[in-house]
């Protein structure tokens, strides 16, 4: 339920995307959706795309970047930095260890 972890972070005194993000990591584009109580579902219906898109922006399977649109419709929504976005975005492609 990602409307709950805004709650949580707000009661302990704390702000929701430092609340999930690693200490010293960058924030991950699921870290910044849960940080704004959002679904999938909501953030893709939010951008106008379908939930499989938005899904592999998040999770980095797609090849191309996000149109220059879209990751600055991301912003708005997580009220970030473009710049956090774009990081967040290139990120997700890196492989896993």
């Amino acid at each position: 339920r990602p409307g709950l972890i805004p709650k949580i972070a707000s009661a302990i005194g704390m702000d929701p995307l430092e609340f999930l993000a690693a200490a010293g990591a960058s924030p991950s584009l699921e870290d910044m959706r849960l940080a704004a109580g959002l679904t999938m579902d909501q953030v893709a219906d939010q951008l106008g795309i379908s939930r499989y898109r938005y899904r592999g922006i998040e999770i980095g399977s797609v090849r191309r970047d996000p149109p220059v649109d879209v990751i600055q419709q991301l912003a708005r929504i997580f009220a970030v930095p473009v710049v956090t976005v774009r990081h967040a975005i290139d990120a997700a492609r890196l492989p896993q260890q």
